[in-house]
């Protein structure tokens, strides 16, 4: 009987979430390892370089059979998120198809926010990369942004 495949929060050593998602990809393991290129100033130049949206910690689609294997597979991957009762974090395929679309598509900074937002007040974005995209509207040091919830992964 073949196995669905989710998408599971895995948690990555120190620096690195470059050499996990690497393994993963020459195993042949569907994931997303949310990177931005990023223009940095120097004095004398601008350099472009990746930056981790999410530092330590790696998006892996595979069956929940497969899921504890790839632990002892790879270096650097070490654990999965779990809710509070020990069961792994499971993020349904519709958050994660947004998520990878805001990344992938946006041209701005995406900030990610650990904390847990209180709930506000829906809305839609209207202009821009994001247009059609629900979130919760906060306010921040008297400026708006908008943040999409995530589930128990935390919010952009």
């Amino acid at each position: 009987m073949e196995q669905k495949l989710h998408w599971y929060v895995g948690f990555v050593k120190s620096c690195q979430d470059a050499n996990v998602a690497q393994s993963l990809t020459d195993l042949g393991v569907e994931h997303f390892y949310a990177v931005m290129k990023v223009r940095k100033k120097r004095t004398d130049r601008i350099v472009i370089k990746e930056s981790r949206i999410i530092p330590g910690r790696i998006f892996i689609r595979t069956t929940p059979s497969r899921r504890v294997p790839l632990l002892s597979e790879i270096y650097g991957l070490y654990a999965y998120m779990a809710n509070g009762v020990g069961n792994p974090v499971v993020i349904p395929d519709e958050q994660m198809n947004v998520f990878m679309d805001v990344v992938n598509k946006s041209n701005e900074a995406v900030e990610f926010h650990q904390e847990h937002i209180k709930p506000g007040d829906k809305v839609r974005v209207i202009n821009g990369p994001l247009i059609g995209l629900e979130c919760e509207l906060i306010e921040i040091n008297g400026r708006n942004y908008a943040k999409m919830k995530l589930g128990q992964v935390g919010c952009l």
